[in-house]
């Protein structure tokens, strides 16, 4: 997958940032309003790497395109479940957007969550299938190489001292699932869930569909991976 340069720099802002912070989330956010078996459904998004030295994620393209296929099926496995209406494949430049908004959900307390604006090509987007919900599927997750864990606690220390958020500094791999939910007329959020953080490499079988579940609470469907 071919980024331009603006696509690739934005890229790094997003997964600079979710490394310093590692797998760290606050509570998820429920306005009330109800949007069930009218809404639709923007293809997953999924930004992976490996963490490396100086705490630092890099971005693969070839991961995240692989992981994003997983979690794409993942989600048409359980559509029954999630009862969306319709479906909407999202540009490149969309899907940026969708990863900004979700680096800042997955930090920010409800009540921050609730202010926050919704991008502005996700709501045309959802707006020209003839919606007025959608919802945008997100995941996250990194490996941490084996011998990088003193400079992470470090960094984790010293993210602490400066911005009063502690992280977790034993968390080697990382696999996060949200999922947020926008009212496109009114440009807000009105949901959004979170799974995760597991501390497990995402590329593993089993491990995106597991966080799935636990980012819609889904208890009645069994994993189907015997060989995990």
């Amino acid at each position: 997958m071919k980024h331009s340069t603006r696509h690739i720099i934005t890229i790094a802002l997003i997964v600079n940032i979710l490394s310093i912070s590692s797998c760290y989330t606050t509570g998820k956010y429920e306005s009330g309003v109800a949007y069930t078996q009218n809404y639709l459904l923007v293809s997953p998004v999924f930004v992976g790497g490996v963490i490396e030295k100086a705490n630092k994620m890099t971005y693969d393209s070839t991961l995240s395109s692989m992981l994003e296929k997983n979690l794409t099926e993942i989600t048409f496995k359980y559509r029954d479940i999630m009862q969306f209406s319709d479906t909407a494949t999202a540009p490149e430049a969309t899907k940026l957007q969708i990863a900004q908004l979700a680096t800042y959900t997955t930090y920010a307390k409800s009540s921050m969550i609730a202010t926050l604006p919704t991008p502005p090509l996700l709501d045309s987007l959802i707006l020209s299938k003839g919606y007025r919900y959608g919802m945008a599927i997100y995941g996250y997750g990194f490996v941490r190489p084996v011998g990088n864990t003193i400079g992470w606690i470090l960094a984790g220390t010293l993210t602490g001292a400066l911005t009063g958020v502690y992280v977790t500094p034993n968390m080697n791999n990382c696999c996060l699932v949200q999922a947020i939910v926008v009212d496109a007329y009114e440009h807000r959020i009105i949901s959004v869930k979170k799974g995760g953080p597991i501390d497990k490499n995402p590329s593993k079988n089993g491990v995106i569909e597991k966080t799935f579940l636990r980012t819609f609470k889904i208890k009645d469907k069994p994993l189907q991976h015997p060989n995990n």
